[in-house]
């Protein structure tokens, strides 16, 4: 990352030994994985600023760092299945795989966290509606690998796009609902709260969001005990509640199917309750290649 920002680590020399570690004693994908875990500080380059990322998107709590945090990490993200030393002969094999790829979605990813740090939750969801975009087709082709079977391979990437006039977003959309279908992911959902909203600005939230994107049957959705305090989405529809979230926001057509952002107090209000949730749903997604890349090494 040339221009903006520089990974540091905040330990000790040695204490993240390499492939675990960063800039040359790392590789760039799980650089973005240690990002989403909460175990780096990111410098600013223009600025010189330092600022220090502790939150785990994965377990969904805060992380303290020790000597054995990179086991932590690992346990976390390949479900105990791979020991350390398995992850670093994944890593080391595959370091120079795609590699401009994982450079350029850490790029995106730090602008995500950054921003959302200063509380620029519209700038923050620009981010990481690119890093949705910035994956929406090579993921799902990383995960075809995992295919032992051509002919399966072949039915499953076939099976991404099922109509000629899709977008890549689209196919974000069927390779989520593909990897749904069985295993941890087949029952989860995914907490959108509003917590940050007065009642008011809920109501009205509530409202817009069924009139214009929960109206969508490809989303499916429950919604809290209190309606008006958030809702679930599944799984496998997160990614068509961004995109139509996306919609509804940025766009103000003369058909009136867009979202009225004064009654839930502006853009930057409404962008706050949809990164926390996106980055969860992004950081089992990029585990799941995880697994997938690391089948071929070991």
């Amino acid at each position: 990352m040339p221009s903006t920002f520089r990974l540091l680590e905040p330990l000790p020399a040695g204490t993240f030994a390499s492939p675990f570690g960063v800039r040359s004693n790392g590789v760039p994908v799980f650089e973005c994985l240690r990002l989403l875990t909460g175990s780096l500080d990111v410098e600013h380059k223009p600025s010189s600023k330092i600022v220090k990322h502790r939150f785990c998107y994965l377990s969904q709590k805060s992380r303290r760092l020790s000597g054995n945090t990179t086991e932590k990490i690992v346990e976390l993200a390949f479900d105990g299945d791979l020991s350390a030393i398995d992850a670093g002969t994944y890593l080391t094999r595959s370091a120079s795989t795609n590699r401009a790829f994982w450079e350029e979605l850490k790029t995106e990813i730090c602008f995500c966290l950054s921003a959302k740090k200063k509380h620029r939750h519209v700038e923050a969801f620009l981010h990481l509606y690119r890093v949705f975009e910035l994956v929406s087709v090579a993921l799902p082709l990383i995960y075809a690998t995992k295919v032992a079977d051509f002919r399966d391979a072949v039915r499953f990437i076939k099976s991404l796009s099922k109509n000629e006039r899709d977008q890549d977003l689209s196919i974000l959309r069927y390779f989520s609902e593909e990897i749904s279908k069985s295993g941890s992911f087949s029952d989860l959902s995914i907490d959108y709260s509003f917590d940050e909203f007065d009642a008011s600005a809920r109501a009205h939230l509530r409202s817009q969001l069924d009139s214009f994107v929960l109206s969508n049957a490809n989303i499916s959705h429950t919604g809290f005990a209190s309606p008006n305090d958030g809702v679930s989405i599944e799984f496998k529809s997160v990614s068509s509640f961004m995109v139509s979230c996306r919609n509804r926001l940025f766009h103000n057509a003369i058909s009136n199917e867009n979202f009225k952002l004064d009654g839930m107090q502006g853009s930057n209000t409404i962008c706050s309750i949809l990164i926390d949730p996106g980055l969860y749903w992004f950081s089992l997604v990029l585990t799941e290649i995880m697994k997938a890349e690391a089948s071929r090494y070991v």
